[in-house]
């Protein structure tokens, strides 16, 4: 659980959360007169023979659920990022890549190729792995702003807000994903 990432959808706003059903490695592929195509990647199983090509790569989907649920219940208590409450987004797509993605034309490509939800530099490596590994994963992120506008002087406003509360409302639903359920 980490929070300080860019959304891709619309209607994502500086300090979402959102928990994306599974992962792509948004720069392996090609680029071509279109612009990038994304490919998949071959992941090898420690638990079976052989490998599998995948595009998407799943989290675990008993976690995905309770992660859905601990964030929920928690909501109520969520600091404000400027006037406006963080929202839940779950399901859809998260992707990585190899640089740090702020760039809007390139966010809206991956949107509308992908219908990714939120990108980051490392959530994929980590899900792939856990994946051949057969160790079951979640993969929360905070909107840190929309890739391609951290510059514009309402994000930068706004991102002051963020880190200043970010960290507290993760914690929040963290402990709420960990708490047993009586």
């Amino acid at each position: 659980v980490v929070y300080d990432r860019g959304g891709c959808a619309e209607g994502h706003h500086v300090g979402d959360l959102v928990i994306p059903e599974s992962y792509v490695s948004f720069d392996y592929g090609y680029w071509g007169e279109q612009g990038m195509k994304t490919d998949s990647v071959t992941v090898g199983r420690q638990d079976a023979a052989g490998f599998d090509r995948m595009l998407e790569i799943p989290v675990d989907r008993g976690m995905f659920e309770k992660l859905g649920q601990a964030a929920n219940e928690a909501a109520y208590l969520l600091r404000s990022v400027g006037r406006r409450l963080p929202e839940i987004h779950q399901g859809g797509i998260g992707i990585s890549g190899n640089a740090f993605l702020d760039h809007k034309p390139k966010r809206e490509q991956l949107y509308k190729q992908l219908k990714a939800q939120i990108t980051d530099t490392e959530s994929a490596a980590v899900v792939q792995t856990a994946h051949a590994a057969g160790v079951p994963v979640v993969v929360m992120r905070a909107c840190a702003a929309p890739a391609g506008e951290s510059t514009t002087p309402q994000a930068q406003t706004l991102l002051g807000d963020f880190f200043k509360v970010s960290g507290h409302n993760v914690a929040l639903v963290l402990r709420q994903f960990l708490t047993p359920s009586n």
